[in-house]
């Protein structure tokens, strides 16, 4: 009784309502001990504020809300199955034990894993990313009415994680898309998707950062980086301005925990909008190169090359690359066909963009002046899953060699290809190669980057036979890959 009183005068004494007084307490009971009813005069009930909200606040919603209006009818579910054989990696040790013994394997495991994507043309063609259906048996689309469709992969872009898919159905609905070079740090945007399966929904925040690039995610980085929440589920959804205008892709979250720390990262809807018609067009992605190792061009470095500025070094030049003839270690790039080279991501980026025998004009600085030279780019050599791909039966997968990996397998080497994945029984295993390794030299010859070492690879005879010198921590050994058939 008194617990409950006290319930009371607490939720009363909250309204301002003062009613738990002596008197209150000595209030009569009724017949089953109940308290006797106290009417309260209107003029001691609450008053609550209802001023209306600064004009600004409702136009900030309206035009959140108009948003998530506009985008939602493009917005997808993506599950993406994958088929896990029996008896792979992941048996048991007593399963492995059993299966030797001829038991019955257990039957193939079935994966689901499940994503986002935007329509982005009304014939069906879709917009996700790579780790969203890489390796997929079936993909399936769940339509914003609830509909359920198959889904045909169209192809797939690892260096930038942007996939396209291609759906067969009625009354699809495209999102309009936007134009991330116009985004401002500070604007609002809103990422849209399916986060821990959970569809249709929305989170709001703003553009943190653009341009983001070293982050370690993919190739070739220029993310636009928002505290708009992003969880597991998210990948592949659209980001949003605030007119429900695709700006990007959301692809990754930095986080310790697993969800979102309110830092997401999207790439650039004019990335993956260039890779989209590619991969629509030729199936494939086809990427300029110019054939140089650049690095970025601190104030020590600049001061020694006598130059005061922003742009990015040269570090090295591939001897059969496109700027063989043209450019040398220590130059500095200030221009791009007339625009300023500020970061070697937006550089790399750039030419990477670009179609192969596309002719660029470069302002460099050389020996204390500047000049233009003029540069034909050519098709950056084949490449598996971000990284290059020497000829088959070495059995090796060649990186180029950036601040993750170094990070990763504790380089300290200047230069060369990281060897990041060694086959089991391949000519790289049974030369001692491991992952981490840097290659430095191929018969002698030094190589500058992952892309010069699978070109020469590719072009020696196995059979006779190919030295290599490799750097593994602090020291130098040679190595030598031999076909013996």
């Amino acid at each position: 009784m008194n617990a409950a009183r006290l319930g009371l005068c607490l939720a009363l004494a909250l309204t301002g309502v003062t009613a738990c007084d002596s008197a209150a307490a000595a209030a009569p009971q009724g017949p089953d001990h109940a308290p006797a009813t106290r009417r309260v005069d209107a003029d001691a009930l609450p008053t609550f504020n209802t001023t209306p909200p600064i004009a600004e606040v409702s136009e900030l919603e309206f035009a959140l809300e108009r948003a998530a209006e506009v985008i939602a009818p493009s917005v997808v579910s993506i599950v993406a199955v994958k088929s896990q054989p029996a008896g792979g990696p992941a048996l048991g040790g007593l399963e492995r034990f059993l299966l030797d013994r001829g038991a019955r394997p257990r039957p193939e495991l079935k994966q689901r894993g499940l994503g986002s994507g935007v329509i982005v043309s009304a014939d069906g063609y879709v917009l996700t990313n790579n780790h969203v259906v890489e390796g997929a048996d079936s993909i399936e689309v769940q339509l914003h009415d609830d509909r359920t469709v198959p889904a045909e992969l169209v192809g797939t872009d690892s260096h930038t994680d942007i996939a396209v898919i291609k759906i067969q159905a009625e009354g699809l609905q495209a999102a309009s898309l936007g134009d991330s070079d116009a985004l401002k740090v500070g604007r609002w945007v809103m990422a849209a998707g399916s986060p821990f399966g959970l569809s249709k929904s929305v989170s709001a925040g703003i553009v943190s950062a653009i341009g983001r690039a070293d982050v370690g995610i993919t190739d070739y980085e220029d993310f636009i980086q928002t505290d708009a929440t992003i969880n597991p589920g998210n990948s592949g959804g659209p980001l949003v301005d605030l007119h429900g205008r695709v700006v990007g892709i959301n692809t990754a979250i930095a986080t310790r925990s697993g969800g979102s720390n309110g830092i997401g990262f999207a790439v650039p809807i004019n990335m993956a909008r260039a890779v989209m018609e590619q991969l629509v067009r030729d199936g494939e992605v086809v990427r300029g190169w110019i054939g140089v190792m650049i690095g970025a061009l601190t104030p020590e470095l600049a001061e020694s090359f006598s130059y005061d500025g922003q742009g990015v070094l040269v570090q090295d030049v591939v001897a059969t690359g496109p700027a063989a003839s043209t450019l040398h270690d220590g130059d500095i790039i200030l221009e791009l066909n007339g625009r300023p080279v500020k970061a070697v991501a937006s550089f790399r980026n750039a030419i990477a963009q670009m179609p192969p025998r596309t002719a660029v004009k470069l302002k460099i600085w050389r020996n204390g002046q500047a000049k233009t030279v003029a540069v034909t780019l050519g098709e950056l050599p084949a490449t598996r899953g971000g990284a290059v791909t020497p000829p088959s039966k070495i059995g090796a997968t060649l990186s180029e060699l950036d601040d993750g990996l170094r990070r990763r397998y504790a380089i300290k080497a200047g230069g060369g290809a990281v060897v990041t994945g060694v086959d089991p029984g391949s000519l790289a295993e049974r030369a001692g190669l491991r992952e981490g390794d840097v290659i430095a030299q191929i018969d002698g010859v030094a190589v500058a980057s992952a892309a010069e070492a699978g070109a020469r690879l590719r072009a020696a005879d196995l059979r006779k036979g190919v030295r290599l010198r490799i750097i593994r921590g602090d020291y130098g050994r040679f190595v030598v890959l031999r076909d013996q058939g």
